[in-house]
């Protein structure tokens, strides 16, 4: 009986041990900046005719990224503006800045954004 809880207690610890191994690797936070004016889309499709803008990022503005979602022939960044409406940058000149997933930077923790 002993030996069945020690075992149990072994395998638990191993899977936490795992679990943040793979925190630590793939899990970051995420800030886009943007180095020119970029319009963000309320879907992540580029068709200005059904699908309205929510917004406009600025030159230099830090938002927060939600997730990077790969759509066969582009990636569409997955935003939320500084006034809480969240959209999708699928073009423009920007960068990611990169923070581990213990950060207390205002950015929620990605698994899908590529860091180059």
């Amino acid at each position: 009986m002993k030996i069945t809880r020690n075992l149990i207690i072994w395998f638990i610890g191993i899977l936490i041990v795992l679990a943040l191994l793979c925190a630590w690797v793939f899990a970051h936070r995420v800030i886009l900046i943007s180095q020119e004016d970029i319009v963000v889309e309320s879907y992540p499709l580029p068709d200005h005719t059904r699908f309205p803008n929510v917004g406009k990022i600025k030159s230099g503005e830090k938002i927060q990224v939600l997730s990077c979602d790969d759509l066969k022939h582009y990636t569409a960044v997955h935003v939320r503006l500084g006034n809480g409406q969240e959209g999708y940058v699928l073009e423009g000149k920007f960068r990611f800045e990169f923070y581990p997933f213990w950060s207390s930077i205002n950015s929620p923790v990605s698994y899908s954004c590529p860091s180059a």
